[in-house]
């Protein structure tokens, strides 16, 4: 018997040690509810658990986030509910004012309300606001989802001094006479467009002395899916939209060997693509292309060439130009154009169309399955525009035209008038004005652009209705911005059916996130106080048992006795 060490005794303490230290780790556990309270716990779980904490404040701070943006939406919305009924009520007084029992005092009152409404859409456009931010102002970085305008302010600074003398020069240059006695020529233009287009257009009468109405409304050009066809975009539709606008002015109308003109006068079957600088030709013609006209066909090629070099190299060059004396005829000269005819069919061919006699000649030989399938002007026709257009608004090259021209001709074209708004509708852009952050991590956010609802930017505030024939154009221009408000309220039902998708998903995340960390940090009671239970009686064993162990060593003394 050793009594030096109690051997008993001291396995009795360390294990009565052991058992208070789990009695307290216990007692830690269940006053906190947490399994894990310091590293030393569960370092690998305390590293999962804290990662997971991040995703959890992340989420629920991005479903906030997402509530937020719909309330802000909301009132942009709202704004725009009371702006579309404005422009309802707007068109409804332009068509009554176009009614011919009216006086021109009656137009006058008229015009008094409509000038009003005007104001109040800007001023709904100028102080809507959430949470101090303006929503619908024209202080926007970008274009609204393809619907937004941008004007180009620099040509009507510059357009009054040379539009009437360029107007002359082309009448003198490609022999236009409009004599001083009206001579009526109905003008119907047919459009045919890719599938994929949307495009607006009306043609008024053209008399000598009467008044010539061309307003080409052009808003957004998408493919099959109804997305904006990317590249070459900027480029062919201003070089298009500019052939509508300046055919009249061009393309003379006399006839050949005594023919009367077809009223017809000119029946567009060409379709120049979205997308590049082709010209194709639409093979369902209805109208019998006779008795051709003998006059300069190539010009309205011209006009398209000479748009891309335009672009191509700066428009404010080209206004510079003409503001230092150049007409229109000059900027327009040493411009050729060679077009390469190809049947679809059979035979390959090229010729060089040079007046309308020959492509309407071209188009009867070859019957009504004939097909121009490929028109490609000479010279690289096939680049867009990048960048921005210098001392103009409009960015990047994904951009449709809106042209509206009204041209009043008094004696000839000695006395014009011009009338003349140039807009560009944007299809999106990399620059949104409102981020909404709708995710834990970065990078997940929601981009919205601001719209201008001014009545500048949606092209209601030059309207004339006062006359007949200005209240008949102000419906063409109601209906479009009626048309603009209706693609904002649209793209902010979208955006906040999204966000309301948005916040039902990061609560989704939110509550199973927090489950899965809820079993690696939270305590499970049940079993925690098993534990404890187990560590109290140990404990109390413990105590008992390391007393009888130092009474252990008291018996050698019956050795002594």
């Amino acid at each position: 018997m050793r009594i030096v060490n109690n051997l008993s005794a001291l396995n009795a303490q360390r294990m009565g040690t052991l058992a208070v230290k789990a009695q307290a780790n216990s007692i830690e556990k269940l006053s906190s509810g947490y399994r894990i309270n310091r590293a030393s716990d569960d370092a690998a779980g305390l590293s999962i658990s804290e990662k997971m904490r991040g995703q959890i404040r992340g989420l629920s701070q991005a479903s906030r986030n997402a509530t937020d943006a719909i309330s802000m939406i909301q009132t942009a919305e709202g704004a725009a509910s009371s702006v579309h009924d404005m422009l309802q009520r707007m068109r409804q007084l332009a068509v009554q004012s176009s009614n011919g029992t009216l006086t021109e005092s009656d137009r006058g009152q008229i015009d008094a309300e409509i000038q009003q409404l005007i104001k109040q859409v800007d001023v709904v456009a100028n102080t809507t606001e959430f949470n101090t931010i303006k929503l619908l102002d024209s202080n926007t970085s970008s274009s609204f989802a393809g619907i937004s305008q941008s004007s180009l302010d620099v040509l009507s600074s510059k357009l009054p001094g040379w539009i009437n003398d360029g107007l002359v020069a082309i009448s003198n240059q490609l022999g236009i006479d409009l004599p001083d006695s009206p001579v009526n020529r109905p003008m119907n233009i047919s459009y045919y467009y890719d599938s994929g287009s949307t495009t607006g257009a009306s043609m008024g009468t053209a008399d000598g002395g009467a008044t010539l109405t061309l307003s080409v409304n052009l808003y957004a050009f998408l493919d099959g899916s109804g997305n904006l066809k990317p590249e070459g975009v900027l480029d062919t539709l201003i070089a298009h939209e500019v052939v509508h606008a300046l055919q009249f002015t061009e393309m003379p109308y006399a006839t050949t060997g005594g023919g009367e003109a077809n009223e017809n006068w000119f029946t567009e079957g060409l379709a120049m693509t979205i997308q590049g600088g082709n010209l194709f030709a639409v093979t369902d013609h209805n109208v019998n292309l006779v008795d051709p006209f003998d006059g300069d066909y190539r010009s309205a090629f011209e006009a398209v060439k000479v748009l891309h070099e335009i672009t191509d190299g700066g428009i404010s060059a080209f206004i510079d130009r003409l503001e230092a004396g150049d007409t229109l005829d000059q900027a327009f000269a040493n411009t050729t154009q060679n077009i390469a005819g190809t049947e679809l069919a059979a035979a390959t061919g090229s010729a060089d169309f040079g007046t309308v006699a020959a492509f309407i000649a071209w188009y009867n030989n070859n019957g009504a399955n004939g097909v121009l399938s490929y028109l490609n002007t000479s010279g690289d026709f096939l680049n867009t525009v990048s960048g921005a257009i210098t001392n103009g608004s409009v960015k990047g090259s994904t951009s449709a035209l809106t042209l509206d021209q009204t041209i009043t001709n008094g004696t000839g074209l000695s006395d014009v008038n011009t009338h003349y708004a140039l807009n560009f509708l944007n299809k999106g852009s990399s620059n949104p004005d409102f981020y909404y952050q709708v995710g834990a991590n970065s990078g997940q956010i929601v981009t919205m652009v601001k719209a201008n609802m001014s009545a500048k930017g949606l092209g209601i505030d030059q309207l004339d209705y006062t006359t007949v024939t200005g209240s008949q154009s102000a419906i063409g221009a109601v209906d479009a911005a009626i048309s603009i408000v209706s693609g904002i309220r649209t793209v902010y039902g979208a955006m906040q059916n999204r966000l309301e998708h948005t916040v039902k998903n990061l609560d989704n995340a939110t509550e199973n996130i927090q489950s899965a960390e809820s079993r690696i940090r939270d305590l499970d009671m049940a079993k925690e106080m098993m534990i404890y239970t187990k560590s109290n009686i140990l404990t109390s064993t413990y105590q008992a048992m390391l007393s009888q162990a130092n009474q252990q060593p008291q018996s050698i003394l019956q050795l002594i006795r």
